[in-house]
């Protein structure tokens, strides 16, 4: 029992590498390039579509490298250590161009985590768990990422968040290296996967592209918009930001026993949570307890999005192809990343960070509707649908 618990960790311990960098880096870098670079909004953005670019084509490639090499540890251990360069390398950078370049191969690197972290832990512990798992992993590594940046922030400035991402990164790497889960069986070519792809996981790609398209302005600038904006101390700021990977950890366990039978009704249910967790930010300003309630529901919303989102991708491929499918959600989720910076920075030149922030909840919950509905019509599709002849 010792044993499978370690090689749980193990597993998930890439997800929390990543997210522990999301929770320093990615929430912080965006007030430190402004504050102490001097950075534009529209520079913060640019860097952002940069790394989600990167990250989003990566992770395609990774995952599917990985289903045919049967390498996970070495995939996970490269792209890890690759992201731990980057982000010393960011500590040092002044100049854009430079620290554009370092947000590519950061985007590269971490890449890796989430296809291996996800495929491995539901080769492990089943599809259901395993999701569950990976989400409890990636709530840890955000939270602890949160308060430990935040704290270092208040206490001693910027500098020290890039040695302490590094390390974990480091660190992550070379767990990675023990790790030992194979793929089943070599799988054919990208195109043939896409051909299995079925209605419901179709849906539920292009509902997670939509929703950080229409999100990805506000959690883009999330630190930024939390501080500068609503006018929050950097405590505030920090435990508003630690709480939503807290709850979403809490509560991804519970959240995953329930997977296997509501997926299709939690997925959307999860898009329309954000909605709200949005109108109630833009009603914060000046409350910071209002706003650390936003995020505690945001943590909820999140979980059940990723949770059943990436259960029904996963479940809607065969075993062989299982690191493909774990890359599958995540890419799809940091392409929208790329369309929303580019949507936002139209927008914002035209809208207040708030008023983009209320126009982006009532939109989700015209999209979780249409989710639903989409998620419905696949499903009686998928039921109607005749089954194979069988060869006697």
């Amino acid at each position: 029992m010792h044993g499978y618990k370690a090689r749980l960790a193990i597993a998930g311990f890439p997800a929390f590498s990543y997210m522990f960098t999301v929770g320093t880096i990615g929430f912080w870098l965006p007030l430190y390039v402004q504050e102490v670079l001097g950075y534009t909004h529209s520079m913060t953005e640019y860097l952002a579509t940069a790394y989600f670019a990167a990250l989003s084509l990566g992770s395609i490639v990774s995952g599917s490298l990985t289903d045919r090499t049967g390498r996970p540890q070495l995939t996970a251990f490269a792209g890890l250590e690759i992201n731990a360069l980057s982000i010393w390398l960011m500590g040092l950078a002044k100049s854009f161009p430079v620290m554009l370049l370092l947000r590519v191969v950061q985007g590269l690197g971490l890449s890796t985590a989430i296809p291996v972290a996800l495929g491995s832990l539901s080769l492990l512990a089943g599809e259901s768990r395993g999701v569950g798992l990976t989400s409890l992993f990636m709530g840890s590594g955000m939270a602890l990422g949160s308060l430990i940046g935040g704290l270092l922030v208040w206490l001693y400035g910027y500098t020290p968040l890039f040695a302490v991402a590094t390390l974990i990164s480091v660190l992550g790497g070379l767990v990675a290296l023990l790790l030992r889960v194979k793929p089943e069986t070599r799988p054919p070519r990208l195109r043939e996967v896409a051909r299995l792809l079925r209605g419901d996981v179709l849906v539920v790609l292009a509902g997670i592209f939509l929703r950080q398209t229409l999100a990805t302005g506000v959690y883009a600038l999330l630190a930024v918009i939390l501080k500068l904006v609503l006018h929050l101390s950097i405590i505030e700021t920090t435990i508003a930001l630690t709480v939503n990977p807290l709850v979403q950890g809490a509560l991804s366990l519970a959240i995953a026993r329930r997977t296997s039978s509501h997926a299709r009704l939690m997925y959307p249910l999860g898009i329309a949570m954000t909605g709200i967790v949005f109108a109630i930010l833009a009603a914060s300003t000046g409350r910071p307890l209002l706003a650390i309630f936003a995020m505690v529901l945001q943590g909820a919303s999140f979980a059940m999005v990723n949770i059943a989102g990436n259960y029904i991708v996963i479940t809607g491929l065969p075993k062989e192809f299982r690191y493909t499918a774990s890359s599958l959600f995540s890419s799809f989720f940091n392409l929208g990343w790329i369309s929303g910076t580019l949507l936002a920075g139209i927008a914002l030149q035209r809208l207040s960070p708030i008023e983009w922030t209320r126009l982006s909840a009532l939109l989700l919950e015209v999209l979780a509707a249409l989710v639903y509905i989409g998620l419905s019509t696949a499903r009686r599709a998928h039921s109607s649908a005749p089954l194979p002849e069988t060869q006697a």
